[in-house]
């Protein structure tokens, strides 16, 4: 946990996080102009610390032959097989092309239930 802590504290060091990449800031194209900018967010409103905002797992999916993806969320983010993912719930066995993955917040259940397929199915 510390580890990915260190990356998330060097991340938001950064004055701008695509400063290195503008090519992804402006695109114009086909009459359509954009631009991306970053702006950092010096306070949350109140009701950010409330009960009613306190996520207690954050889940993603990622498709099996992604096998980078599948890794970096897996050792650098410390996202596990969640017990609704189809190859443990067992309700689509192999046929899915996908995973999901999860990981509990300071406010989650590290061990969540889950019942016989997880809750995917039922």
């Amino acid at each position: 946990m510390a580890a990915v802590c260190a990356k998330v504290e060097a991340a938001n060091k950064l004055q701008d996080p695509l400063e290195a990449f503008p090519v992804f800031k402006k695109y114009d194209r086909n009459g359509l102009n954009v631009s991306i900018e970053c702006r950092r967010v010096s306070g949350l409103e109140p009701v950010s610390g409330s009960p009613s905002t306190q996520m207690k797992k954050v889940m993603l999916t990622v498709f099996k032959h992604n096998l980078g993806a599948f890794q970096f969320f897996r050792e650098a983010l410390q996202f596990e097989v969640d017990p609704t993912s189809p190859s443990v719930s067992g309700c689509c066995g192999d046929d899915s092309s996908y995973e999901i993955l999860s990981r509990s917040t300071r406010f989650g259940d590290p061990h969540p239930g889950g019942g016989p397929c997880g809750g995917c199915c039922h």
